[in-house]
């Protein structure tokens, strides 16, 4: 490993290894796990496999082995049990009180909480309980999004805006472009809320909010890899300083980090790649001092450029009101 930050993160993505893809019935070689820490960039030897794996039985992961024709290796004590997730998604397709929304949160959340092979066993149960309370039968903006970054599909949805009703001051909910259909592709996430996608009839990366899509659904078919490849070849390298909340959301969010680095009094730099566009960069602004753009000199200026726009904004201070984009105004209807 080329650096302690680099060998910490291996362990972080070894013990996401054991929770996320590991039970009794599904089970890893050494040769398995090497290929999957590959997959984030790290790289490793054997035998600091086998110490990490020490190490994470001594901070209490009850992983086990069995011998079949190769060494195989499980986690036997994951968060939640097939019972308990079992028990817990039917508590709350039961409950009568709490909001569908929140339900639908709570059971995106569950399935980070099991193996992907037992969220796959609720699959069906657990997309009736992220159906919408005005009795859709279509999964959650959520559920599909996500099945589509890990089978690499499409997801095709309407999209909302909100819009004055004539002579009134009233906020009104209005499909965009007449209710059409887009066909997007994710390709990162971008916070809890958002993700990047391009349209498979587009040339170009957008950012949408997953409290705007309006009845989603999940083609059946993968995404072709020439289409990925086109997208991804245009990413570029971000090299950021940030500190240790920001890092954590980053790695979530970006998954791979080129590298990762500490600078010392709890930051760190990092390189990652994305597409470097406006929305990516209202992105890192929203980290505030937690996040600072090194390089490309030019996204660096773009941001800094912003700041002092913002700044602006809250220069007289007798001013009791605000102007808020469409974006950020939908977003807190929606979060009231």
């Amino acid at each position: 490993m080329a650096s302690v930050s680099e060998k910490k993160l291996k362990l972080l993505y070894l013990m996401e290894l054991f929770y996320r893809q590991t039970d009794r019935e599904h089970t890893l070689t050494l040769p398995v796990i090497l290929q999957k820490l590959a997959e984030h960039g790290i790289s490793a030897e054997r035998k600091s496999i086998y110490d990490d794996i020490e190490t994470l039985r001594s901070f209490g992961l009850d992983i086990r082995m069995c011998k079949t024709k190769n060494f195989e290796y499980y986690l036997a004590n994951p968060l939640l049990g097939s019972q308990e997730l079992k028990f817990l998604v039917e508590a709350l397709e039961k409950d009568g009180e709490l909001p569908e929304e929140k339900k639908r949160k709570l059971c995106g959340k569950l399935s980070y909480l099991c193996s992907v092979h037992q969220a796959e066993i609720f699959q069906g149960k657990m997309a009736q309980v992220q159906e919408k309370s005005r009795g859709s039968d279509k999964i959650s903006a959520e559920a599909a999004v996500q099945t589509a970054f890990d089978k690499k599909r499409i997801v095709c949805f309407q999209y909302a805006d909100l819009e004055l009703a004539e002579g009134t001051s009233e906020l009104r909910e209005v499909l965009r472009k007449s209710g059409k259909i887009f066909q997007v592709v994710p390709l990162q996430r971008l916070g809890e809320e958002s993700f990047l996608g391009a349209e498979i009839t587009g040339d170009k990366v957008k950012q949408f909010y997953l409290n705007r899509i309006r009845n989603p659904e999940l083609s059946t078919e993968a995404v072709e890899s020439v289409f990925l490849k086109a997208f991804m070849d245009r990413q570029e390298a971000l090299c950021l300083e940030v500190d240790r909340e920001a890092l954590c959301v980053l790695a979530a969010c970006f998954g791979k980090l080129q590298s990762v680095e500490s600078v010392g009094k709890g930051r760190f730099q990092v390189v990652l790649n994305t597409w470097i566009q406006p929305d990516v960069l209202r992105f890192l602004l929203s980290f505030g001092e937690g996040v600072k753009v090194i390089s490309p000199k030019k996204t660096a200026e773009q941001l800094r450029e912003r700041a002092k726009a913002l700044a602006k904004l809250y220069k007289n201070e007798n001013k009791t009101w605000f102007r808020l984009d469409a974006e950020p105004l939908f977003n807190l209807l929606h979060a009231a």
